[in-house]
């Protein structure tokens, strides 16, 4: 299927973080709970909920007044967004790994690895 360029413009470039929170909200079926475990206030996370199903064109979550629950592209995109995820850990702990080892290297040098 051949999207316009604008359309997937956008696609290309939606943030995994945006993803994560989504996954949040997703597996835990409300916005709080979902920002307590991420550590991200409720109304950022509302910013990113909207900004993620406007990039995509898709409700994504039916909104109660107590929970909110997927709508039938929800769980296609959990699917789809999960193994980016768990991705995204093994490389953040990769990157910690590494860290580490250039950290004990180095010592008492003053030196320190380059973060950021």
């Amino acid at each position: 299927m051949q999207f316009p360029e604008r359309i997937n413009k956008r696609i290309k470039n939606i943030p995994l973080d945006d993803l994560n929170l989504f996954l949040a909200v997703a597996e835990t079926g409300s916005p709080s709970a979902a920002a307590g475990q991420t550590g991200t206030s409720i109304p950022t996370l509302g910013r990113r909920h909207g900004r993620l199903e406007s990039t995509l064109g898709q409700w994504l979550f039916l909104h109660g007044p107590a929970a909110y629950a997927l709508t039938a592209d929800g769980p296609a995109l959990a699917d789809e967004a999960l193994p980016l995820r768990t991705t995204a850990e093994r490389i953040s702990r990769w990157r910690d790994r590494k860290l580490r080892a250039i950290a004990a290297l180095l010592g008492d040098t003053g030196l320190r690895p380059p973060v950021g």
